[in-house]
């Protein structure tokens, strides 16, 4: 018997895996009553995380947080150098 877990069974579910991969689903899902109760209880999350609404990433900003550190260092050290 082809044991599968969850992450498996949603990567079939979201058709990330390769051919083999499904071919081995299929065959643990037509063995083990049970791999299909899982797949039955995921199929609904996959259905809502499909129906949320996709948003653009936020820009990264460790550049600028790194620049304002050295940027605050510099004056830093600057404005003690002149006691």
């Amino acid at each position: 018997m082809n044991a599968v877990d969850d992450l498996m069974l949603m990567a079939y579910l979201d058709d990330e895996l390769a051919p083999e991969a499904c071919e081995s689903v299929e065959a643990a899902l037509r063995a083990d009553p049970s791999a299909a109760e899982r797949l039955a209880s995921l199929a609904p999350v996959g259905d809502l995380l499909a129906g949320l609404a996709r948003t653009e990433a936020a820009p990264d900003v460790s550049e600028v947080v790194v620049a304002t550190i050295v940027h605050r260092r510099r004056e830093a050290s600057r404005s003690r150098t002149l006691w």
